[in-house]
């Protein structure tokens, strides 16, 4: 199969899969604030996912080498699509806290994998602009998941057996590919995961915050624009906005990417992050402006990640890729962790613009760090 195949066979299943994704985080959330559960208890849900992603994180170089990359995308879609119908069946507080521990753990193996596929495959002449291509199919999905949402509703079962299918769905192009991806022997440099973080901080710590942001923006974009006035139907399409505006950019981004100075760019969007963030509220009264600049803030946001993940993958190479893969995606969950009861603590002691507050700060201190790795290099 030639490599523009094997790459659309990818990143079609990973875009799939984010379809799912992006509808499930604010089904779940929306769910728990209509049980009646705090900002900071949504967000301890959505942390509980990212627990799980950090400890399996560790796991997945390992998993790699012993199932190789087809046999471990299909077995966690597979188990995805039972946690996910799970829902629909457990309903204590207690099991949809397994069942996000789980979810967490099935998701991080999808993501470590596929990136660590298409970074072995990828010329690092076009690595940039690969990525770009990447980042811009998952952001689609992205950016379906929660228009999928807002035609469905959050009621019922109905969303959760949806999720499921397009979980399955993203098998397809997974099995239709019979070509082995590149395997290599567990840790064989002797590269671990701290290693990894050492030899390129400025990428790894790019999935950090990135994760922080999303996971924040995922749980509690939809509650700040029914708290500034929205329809739930109306604030589940803020995330639509910011994941086509990520659809848009990335491309653009990743080209940039493979022309210019990475940490700069990074520091570029981190810094545009920072300062978007805080206009959301002025542009609470009008809707079409929102729209307008979460559409705007999605995509330039989008563009920490993508950028890391392209600078990682022209640091590594063989064993070491799988490794640094693992890392950036253990940073990326340690967000998640981090960044959603941050956010709900915010959300709930000082009201939604807590939310514009947690998620400005979280992009401010990666500008700082950035800027700092940028002045070390000059």
């Amino acid at each position: 199969m030639p490599t523009s195949a094997k790459l659309g066979s990818i990143i079609s299943a990973i875009s799939i899969v984010g379809i799912g994704l992006a509808l499930m985080i604010p089904l779940l959330s929306i769910a728990l604030d209509r049980y009646g559960a705090s900002g900071f208890t949504i967000g301890l849900h959505t942390a509980v996912q990212a627990l799980a992603a950090i400890l399996t994180a560790f796991m997945i170089p390992r998993l790699l080498a012993l199932f190789g990359p087809r046999h471990l995308l299909t077995i966690s879609i597979l188990i995805l699509a039972a946690t996910v119908l799970g829902f629909t069946v457990l309903t204590s507080s207690l099991a949809w806290l397994v069942l996000r521990f789980i979810l967490g753990g099935c998701l991080t193996s999808l993501f470590i994998v596929s990136e660590y596929w298409i970074s072995a495959i990828a010329e690092d002449r076009r690595r940039g602009f690969i990525m770009g291509v990447y980042a811009t199919f998952l952001s689609l999905g992205f950016a379906i998941g929660p228009a999928i949402l807002s035609l469905l509703g959050s009621e019922g079962n109905v969303p959760y057996y949806v999720g499921a299918a397009l979980f399955l769905l993203g098998l397809l192009p997974i099995l239709a590919s019979s070509d082995r991806a590149p395997i290599h022997a567990h840790n064989a440099s002797g590269s671990g995961l701290f290693a990894i973080f050492r030899r390129s901080p400025a990428a790894v710590s790019a999935a950090f915050f990135f994760g922080a942001i999303e996971s924040s923006g995922f749980s509690f974009l939809p509650l700040w624009g029914e708290r500034v006035g929205l329809s739930p139907a109306m604030a589940a399409l803020l995330l639509t906005c910011g994941g086509l505006g990520n659809v848009v950019c990335q491309i653009p981004i990743g080209l940039l990417a493979d022309r210019l100075n990475r940490p700069m760019l990074m520091l570029v969007c981190a810094g545009i992050g920072a300062l978007g963030t805080l206009i959301a509220p002025a542009l609470a009264g009008s809707a079409a402006w929102l729209f307008f600049g979460i559409f705007c803030w999605g995509g330039v946001v989008g563009g920490i990640y993508t950028v890391g993940l392209a600078n990682l993958s022209k640091t590594f190479d063989g064993p070491d890729l799988a490794a640094a893969n693992s890392a950036f995606i253990l940073n990326y969950a340690a967000g998640m962790l981090i960044g959603p009861p941050v956010t709900g603590l915010l959300f709930q002691t000082i009201g939604a613009n807590g939310f514009i507050y947690a998620i400005s700060s979280m992009a401010g201190i990666y500008a700082l760090i950035i800027g700092g790795h940028v002045l070390r290099r000059a």
